[in-house]
């Protein structure tokens, strides 16, 4: 029997990412192709929202978007606090998640129409052996995007692996 045989799975839902400033991220996430479809909140006390996330005294306001065929969900907590520590994002190489890739079909192309949406500071563009085209940047709170370009005749695999 193959490993997803029988699996109740799908397909991949949403990506949830908290932000210090919801109305920022969204404009983000909408300048990169994302359509807003709803907003919510919910104040400190709400014992399932708190049971749900393990996070006692919660209270937030999220928005999630949709494109691409996936969906992104943005929280803006207002509690409890965020933890002591420098600000800014993980680098990558620190273990959970690292990056959400993006599969186009022209990356110049796609790197010319998000400058004119003002989202044109990326990492100059890198050939893997395979043939694929990449870059990186980062959202507006340091997590970081990728764009792949598959390698001509191929199509993309979920794996970034060459």
């Amino acid at each position: 029997m193959g490993h997803t045989e029988g699996m109740g799975v799908r397909r991949v839902l949403h990506t949830a990412v908290s932000t210090p400033d919801l109305d920022r991220a969204v404009a983000f996430w909408t300048r990169l192709g994302f359509t807003e479809v709803r907003r919510w909140e919910w104040p400190a006390g709400t014992a399932p929202v708190d049971a749900l996330l393990g996070v006692e005294g919660s209270a937030a306001r999220a928005a999630l978007l949709e494109g691409h065929g996936t969906g992104v969900e943005l929280f803006e907590f207002a509690s409890p606090a965020q933890p002591d520590g420098p600000p800014g994002a993980p680098a990558v190489h620190r273990h959970g998640y690292t990056h959400l890739a993006f599969e186009v079909d022209d990356l110049d192309e796609e790197l010319a129409r998000l400058a004119v949406v003002g989202l044109g500071t990326w990492s100059a563009p890198v050939t893997d052996p395979s043939g694929r085209r990449l870059v990186y940047a980062r959202d507006p709170d340091g997590n970081v995007i990728e764009l792949v370009q598959p390698a001509p005749g191929v199509r993309a695999r979920t794996s970034a692996a060459p």
